[in-house]
């Protein structure tokens, strides 16, 4: 909770990105997958067993309370470091120390693509008014990529597209029995029984209406119980053409595909060229 307070979405969209991405709020996005409003009967008939040990405000409210606050950036800093406080990270020299070595806390982060790291460099600079250090290693893309399926790292930078039929990616990404295998996509090593009872409920649905309520119970759950930090999202693909390219008006799919959803209409002969054409 501690070091999702601490990431700035609004001052790093604003200095990094143009202010054109949105914040995370869902995993879904604006779908009908996104979890909405009090949990449903249908989640509550699903998640019972778990409730006790799930964070207060749960059933109330699917946007944990840390992403409702309307805490000032400063008050997010010291609600932060009192939150490491009792955690037993205290301020030692300047430096956020773990309790159980007593050296200086320090995240090394695995991130696939260089671009990444104006972004963990600006993470890093808040992370530093806590007492944490960011370590940013420079590695070539296939060591990156070998570190990150290793589980060999403290924090990696993972992109997220959610599928049209949700349920086998979440599996493979955060089902608690690939979290120790080394190899798998499973890379948080998330263990979390109410999470895989979500994507048990999502991967055996056989209509529409428990896919959605696995997904919505997914989704809610993955977010209260911050299994990651979430940095930006995209509402559009940004695709730029050349006008001899045509695209439907409307789209069915989730996904843009170039392969599936564009033709190429050769351009008309303008008079000059057809006048030529005749000389």
């Amino acid at each position: 909770k501690a070091l999702a307070l601490l990431y700035d979405f609004d001052n790093a969209n604003k200095i990094l990105f143009h202010n054109l991405y949105n914040p995370v709020t869902s995993l879904y996005g604006d779908t009908k997958l996104a979890a909405k409003g009090p949990l449903s009967k249908a989640e509550e008939a699903i998640i019972s067993p778990f409730l006790e040990k799930l964070p207060f405000g749960f059933a109330d409210n699917p946007h944990p309370d840390w992403q409702t606050s309307t805490l000032t950036w400063r008050q997010k800093v010291r609600l932060a470091s009192k939150l490491l406080d009792e955690a037993g990270y205290l301020i030692k020299d300047g430096n956020r120390i773990d309790p159980q070595t007593g050296r200086p806390l320090i995240f090394t982060v695995s991130y696939l693509e260089p671009s990444h790291q104006r972004i963990l460099l600006h993470y890093k600079r808040a992370l530093k008014t806590v007492g944490i250090d960011l370590a940013l290693p420079r590695l070539e893309g296939m060591a990156a990529r070998r570190k990150a399926l290793d589980h060999d790292f403290d924090l990696v930078v993972l992109k997220w597209a959610p599928q049209l039929y949700a349920g086998r990616t979440e599996y493979l990404l955060w089902g608690s029995r690939l979290a120790d295998v080394k190899g798998s996509y499973a890379l948080a090593g998330v263990k979390d029984p109410a999470l895989d009872k979500a994507i048990d409920i999502m991967i055996k649905a056989k209509d529409q209406a428990t896919l959605t309520t696995g997904a919505q119970l997914f989704d809610r759950i993955f977010r209260w119980q911050i299994h990651a930090i979430p940095l930006w999202r995209r509402q559009y693909n940004w695709v730029a053409l050349r006008k001899n390219f045509k695209l439907p008006k409307t789209h069915t799919s989730a996904e843009f595909s170039l392969v599936d959803r564009l033709w190429f209409a050769p351009q008309k002969q303008s008079y000059f060229d057809e006048r030529s054409n005749k000389e």
